[in-house]
């Protein structure tokens, strides 16, 4: 018994961009279930539907201090 290593390589890319796929899909769903009920997407601070003003809680979409 040996291990094929091509095999061994394209099962192993193969599911490692499964697992980073539904890893990125999960974060973006909460960011779309965030924003759908007003909350910041970054922290999930309550934004009472505010969102053009960004956070002031984490600092989102907030202008830096000049």
């Amino acid at each position: 018994m040996r291990i094929v290593w091509f095999g061994f390589v394209v099962n192993t890319l193969f599911y490692a961009a499964i697992m980073w796929l539904l890893i990125l899909g999960a974060f973006a769903l909460r960011r779309v279930s965030r924003r759908k009920r007003g909350l910041c997407v970054a922290c999930g601070y309550d934004l009472r539907g505010n969102l053009e003003h960004g956070c002031p809680e984490c600092g989102w979409r907030r202008e830096a201090a000049s």
